[in-house]
């Protein structure tokens, strides 16, 4: 049986219906197709524009937790150090909560992380001290919090094109 033959018989009166389903059937397949992909799209544009917001919102935290610290450490007023040094911690720990739901993977793929950033503002939990640290305008740690700074952010931005940007 060839596929006219087919064709003829399903052109017989008791074969109609068929074609009427054929009719009905077929563009609401492909309605519900197109559909679902116009969705899905749409979908990943909305979970690319959230990250990035979230993104823009992680770089902007990790700018004012390396200027605090940098002044923290090099500020000569108690009550200031006392005041910046108590908001330390808990940005650091918003942070990390913020770099953890972006879940970037760096080129390594491992799940970029702020510890150096941390390592590098808390000289390992100095600033919780009593004493306020004598720390020069001039320090070397000083200008390890900032390049430990742009290093995070740096990473942050080519994680998230190698990730979105394909």
């Amino acid at each position: 049986m060839t596929v006219g033959d087919i064709l003829i018989k399903l052109g017989q009166p008791e074969h109609q219906w068929v074609w009427q389903l054929a009719r009905v059937a077929v563009p609401a397949v492909l309605i519900i197709i197109g559909w679902k992909v116009v969705s899905s799209d749409q979908n990943s544009r909305e979970t690319r524009k959230e990250k990035r917001q979230l993104l823009d919102r992680a770089i902007e935290l990790i700018t004012e937790i390396g200027n605090d610290a940098v002044t923290m450490y090099v500020t000569t007023d108690d009550a200031e150090y006392a005041k910046l040094s108590a908001n330390i911690a808990p940005r650091l720990q918003r942070l990390e909560g913020m770099l953890q739901v972006l879940s970037l993977k760096d080129a390594e793929r491992k799940n970029v992380a702020g510890s150096a950033l941390r390592e590098s503002i808390t000289m390992i939990n100095i600033y919780l001290s009593d004493t306020k640290p004598s720390v020069a305008a001039t320090d070397q740690r000083l200008y390890t919090i900032h390049v430990e700074v742009s290093a995070l952010i740096k990473c942050l931005e080519l994680s998230y094109q190698a990730t979105y940007h394909r």
